[in-house]
């Protein structure tokens, strides 16, 4: 919870089983995950612990990172066959075996933040650069896939991965990469603008402060395409005291848009 407290309840009966702190803030606990049917691990800002439950009371325990294996923050767990697997900030993985490091994997350049495992008894990791990587059981690189914005979060179902990505994508990939899009849309930061089609009254389009300019179907419900204006920086500045969500900087953002009556531009 926001507390930082983790909670183990009975659904059955709808009653509490235990709970114990995880982190003191400022740090944050990112996720959690079952590694046995006693064990539990949770990570977060610098922050690998390990949790043993025996149905009534919960037990913590750090786990030590010596030599090979840096303190950084931990942004996804994977439990696989007895072992965890966490996924670091630096683009590594490492794994944990009777509450030790044990092997580090590398795996990108940049921040690895989502983990999934496969049928075949593999996994996939989520990048920072972009990428959907597909590890066989003895950790090699089968596969990679990938995508226009960093992988944020996937999960693994009839033998596709559902992939969530920074730019508002959603979207089911298989083995041989065929894709589908099932949801796209506007990110970061608010909309500013929006404009209906001078002749098809279905289509619309819309501007927002993650730079894109995209387009509407409001028959289907769906994004049909999408542009940017530009790249290029610019001297827009935003004032100090003006609140905004975006995290795009003002020069990066598109703030109009407009058809022309012949619906040609």
């Amino acid at each position: 919870d926001n507390g930082q407290e983790m909670i183990i309840w009975d659904w059955e009966a709808g009653t509490k089983l235990s709970s114990a702190k995880t982190v003191s803030l400022p740090k944050k606990a990112f996720q959690v995950v079952w590694n046995s049917d006693e064990e539990i691990v949770v990570v977060g800002m610098k922050t690998v612990l390990s949790f043993s439950f025996n149905g009534d009371k919960l037990k913590s325990k750090a786990i030590k990172l010596k030599k090979d294996f840096k303190s950084q923050s931990v942004y996804s767990v994977l439990s696989l066959n007895n072992r965890a697997l966490l996924a670091n900030a630096d683009g590594t993985l490492y794994e944990i075996k009777d509450n030790k490091a044990t092997k580090v994997i590398k795996c990108s350049d940049k921040a690895c933040f989502a983990t999934a495992t496969t049928s075949n008894g593999g996994y996939v990791i989520g990048s920072k650069d972009g990428t959907l990587y597909e590890y066989d059981s003895d950790d090699n690189i089968i596969n990679k896939y990938e995508f226009d914005a960093a992988v944020r979060s996937v999960a693994f179902s009839n033998d596709s991965f559902i992939v969530g990505t920074k730019d508002g994508s959603i979207s089911i990939v298989n083995s041989s990469n065929d894709r589908v899009s099932i949801v796209k849309g506007h990110f970061d930061g608010e909309l500013w603008a929006m404009c209906p089609h001078p002749v098809e009254n279905n289509i619309f389009i819309t501007a927002g402060e993650d730079n894109q300019i995209m387009k509407w179907d409001s028959l289907t419900h769906k994004f049909v395409d999408s542009t940017i204006i530009s790249n290029k920086k610019g001297r827009r500045s935003r004032n100090p005291k003006a609140s905004t969500t975006s995290t795009q900087p003002a020069w990066k953002c598109a703030r109009a848009c407009a058809f022309s009556p012949d619906s040609k531009h």
